[in-house]
Order: structure tokens, then C-alpha cells, then sequence
């Protein structure tokens, strides 16, 4: 019997109005929370974290809380026509951690997969899916993380990577992959990769390697313009980076360096700027700026006593492939 695959490529993108620079990000406690930044890939376990969304442009307006009914919310991610957010969230303290969607404004919440095991770090794909990380126990490996899809009605559920691996912070280039950060913890414990795969889970591969001791710390983000952005730190430093997709063994572009933990996490907010989530001084608060690919900052937003984290922004997306498999036998 012989079985044949085809790949079909279809283009799509966020053809429907969206608002004009509204940024959604994740806020908590400062006192409560603290933001690894060692060697392991960790899920983001926040306590009273909150989603909430600011009009980047005009800040003074202030905040919205989004998730005001969760005791806990993290890792939001956009929907590629910019109608929903999908996160990870706990009801109350001692729930697990389950994956919702929710519209841009906050409302019409719905839990998508249910679960005893703790789920993390959502994206989606431009077929309306949903991948995300969730806990698995191994008597022999301990747990693992792999990486799991599933229909937004939540039917469908999938199981894609199934490596003695931690996969989290998944994201969709536009060529149609799933971009994670895979760390392997059996049966030798080895750095954080930048790896890519199809969305049904074949030809999964190392995509990006620093030849140095630093490990990429934050979910990759790809602009119009086929650039990679990401946060990278050997322990002494932390560097926010640019990588070519069109060629990644081309010397990267170091926007800016940190102090080691000092920056978080990034996004990209328009042609010219990026968004980071860092903080200044060894006590600090993380904040949100905006950065030019010159490395010129300017705060956007901050608050004394909470950690703003996690930015995605609401914007235009470049026409994305999916990738659609028949098979015939």
C-alpha cells in the first residue's frame, strides 16, 4: 500500500479592520512573582497575573483588565484576524493551568481543552487550531512538556512532539511552521534550541544554535520584513536579537544588551520598533519600551510594584501559508 502526501499552500492574512495600536500584555505583582532566568525552560507558573490591554499610542488612557474572573492569566497570543486572544489561565489558586480563548475586548471567554495536567504558553495557527505545552509525568524521565494541537471548539486534540523534552513558547512563521523553544532533559540535560516544525508535528528540526553559551529566552517573533526577534542570555548578559529567515548561519544583529534577567520578553510593534518587556537596576520592575532596530528607547509603560510582561500587539499581519495535508492511498 503506498501512501502519498501532498502539501497544499494556502495564503491567508488579517484582512478584517483592526484597532489601530492597542498592545495586550501580561501584569502581576512584583512581590509575588519571580521571572527565571536560569538555565531551565520553565512554564510561566504567575500568581495573580492579569491580561490586560493599553493603547500604546496614547497610554495615559490607561489599562484594561481583561481577565478580572481568573485568580491567574498569562501567555496571551493573537488570533491571525486579531479577533481573539488565547492564554493560559487558572480560575482559582489550586486549579490547573487550562488553555482559553477570549475576544480582543475581554468578553465571551470559553475554556477550550480540560484537563488535570497543567496546559502553557497557547498559540495559534492561521487555521483557527491551537497549539500549546502541557505536562506530562514520566516514571522514568520525570515530566516533560510536549507539544499538543487541538480545534478551537476543542475537538481534535493531537499530540505533536514526543521527545524527552521541555517545548514551550510556541509561535507560526509565515511560512506555516511552528517556531519552539525545546530544551532536552533525558538522558542528558542539554541547552534550550530554536527548533521548527510542520504543523502536524513532522520534520522537526534545530532551526538556530548560538555557537556561544547563550540560550534564547523568549518566545521568536517574525516581523513583515522576515526578520527573527528574540531575547538570548549566556548568564552574564542578555541580548535582544535579530536573525535573518531567509538565511539563519548570517551573523545575528544585536539591537541591545542587558544586564543578565534584565529583559524579558519581546514583540514587534510596527515596521520600525519593537516592543520589550525590561527593567532597569537589579530591583527594578519590569516595564514596557519601545525600540527601534537602532536601539533608541522610549517607556511606554510602567507601574511601581507590578511586572509588565509578555507584549503581543495588535497589527496587520503579512500574508501567512498554511499547510494543508491530503493523503491518498
Amino acid at each position: 500500500m503506498l501512501l502519498f502526501a501532498l502539501f497544499l499552500i494556502i495564503r491567508t492574512g488579517s484582512e478584517e479592520t483592526i484597532p489601530d495600536s492597542i498592545l495586550v500584555f501580561t501584569k502581576m505583582p512584583a512581590a509575588e512573582n519571580h521571572l527565571a532566568g536560569g538555565s531551565e525552560n520553565v512554564p510561566p507558573d504567575y500568581k495573580e497575573a492579569r491580561i490586560v490591554s493599553l493603547n500604546y499610542e496614547n497610554p495615559e488612557s490607561g489599562i484594561k483588565n481583561l481577565t478580572s474572573d481568573f485568580y491567574s492569566a498569562t501567555s496571551p497570543s493573537l488570533s491571525f484576524d486579531n479577533q481573539l486572544i488565547v492564554f493560559s489561565a487558572k480560575v482559582n489558586q489550586n486549579d490547573s493551568w487550562q488553555i482559553w480563548t477570549m475576544n480582543l475586548d475581554g468578553s465571551a471567554k470559553k475554556k477550550v481543552f480540560e484537563s488535570s495536567k497543567n496546559c502553557y504558553t497557547p498559540s495559534f495557527l492561521p487555521t483557527g487550531d491551537i497549539v500549546f505545552s502541557c505536562e506530562i509525568e514520566d516514571p522514568e524521565i520525570g515530566k516533560t512538556y510536549p507539544l499538543f494541537k487541538i480545534l478551537e471548539d476543542g475537538s481534535g486534540l493531537n499530540q505533536l512532539t514526543f521527545h524527552p523534552h521541555r517545548d514551550f513558547y510556541p509561535s507560526i512563521l509565515y511560512d506555516g511552521r511552528i517556531a519552539i523553544i525545546s530544551q532536552q532533559f533525558y538522558p542528558t540535560k542539554k541547552s534550550r534550541q530554536f527548533m521548527v516544525l510542520r504543523p502536524d508535528g513532522t520534520k522537526s528540526q534545530a532551526f538556530y544554535h548560538d555557537q556561544s553559551d547563550s540560550q534564547i529566552k523568549s518566545t521568536v517573533r517574525e516581523s513583515r520584513e522576515d526578520k527573527l526577534i528574540f531575547v538570548q542570555g549566556d548568564g552574564n548578559v542578555d541580548e535582544l536579537v535579530v536573525l535573518s529567515y531567509a538565511n539563519p548561519l548570517l551573523p545575528k544583529e544585536i539591537i541591545a544588551t542587558y544586564d543578565a534577567g534584565a529583559i524579558q520578553s519581546a514583540g514587534i510593534l510596527d515596521s520600525t520598533r519593537l516592543v520589550i518587556s525590561a527593567k532597569s537596576g537589579s530591583e527594578g520592575v519590569f516595564g514596557l519600551s519601545a525600540i527601534s532596530f537602532k536601539g533608541d528607547e522610549e517607556l511606554i509603560y510602567k507601574d511601581e510594584g507590578y511586572h509588565s510582561v509578555q507584549p503581543v500587539v495588535v497589527r496587520k499581519q503579512k500574508s501567512t501559508q498554511k499547510v494543508a495535508i491530503f493523503n491518498f492511498r
